[in-house]
């Protein structure tokens, strides 16, 4: 790379456009031209930390919105002894132009078996205890980070 010749240096102008976001790949760029110091770049990301009510869902609103349905994270946030739950995003909300704005969060985590008796339930008791029993419940009460990002 050359040295910037004090020509060259008098002839960079500060950029009076908005910065732009992130590429793919990197780019050298062409233009004679400095960034302001006080410039900014887009936010691509939305990060939030909340907690799931008593049925095991949470509506978040993203930070900034996405043209395009957006890539997300979720972790559980918590240090309890339950079995973790599982997250997935129920539906997503989008605005009249298009743009996601939010969603909504669903979990369950493994329901514990049970109490049986090995005399008692070996007599058919397995049979009614187990009757409409469910593997899975809400998570409720949760809390949990989401990060979502643009998708590339």
């Amino acid at each position: 790379m050359a040295a910037i010749t004090y020509p060259t240096q008098q002839a960079i102008a500060l950029a009076d456009v908005a910065p732009l976001s992130e590429a793919k790949a990197a780019a050298a760029g062409s233009m004679n031209m400095a960034p302001r110091a006080d410039h900014q770049h887009p936010r691509l990301t939305s990060a939030q930390i909340a907690t799931l009510d008593n049925m095991g869902t949470q509506t978040v609103t993203f930070t900034r919105t996405f043209d395009t349905e957006p890539a997300i994270s979720i972790i559980a946030v918590e240090n309890d002894t339950k079995s973790p739950p599982d997250f997935k995003v129920k539906t997503f909300a989008v605005d009249a132009n298009g743009k996601y704005t939010g969603c909504t969060v669903y979990a369950t985590r493994a329901r514990p078996l049970p109490a049986l008796n090995a005399i008692t339930d070996l007599l058919g008791g397995v049979v009614g205890k187990l009757t409409g029993f469910m593997p899975n419940e809400p998570a409720a009460g949760v809390r949990f980070s989401i990060i979502a990002l643009h998708a590339s």
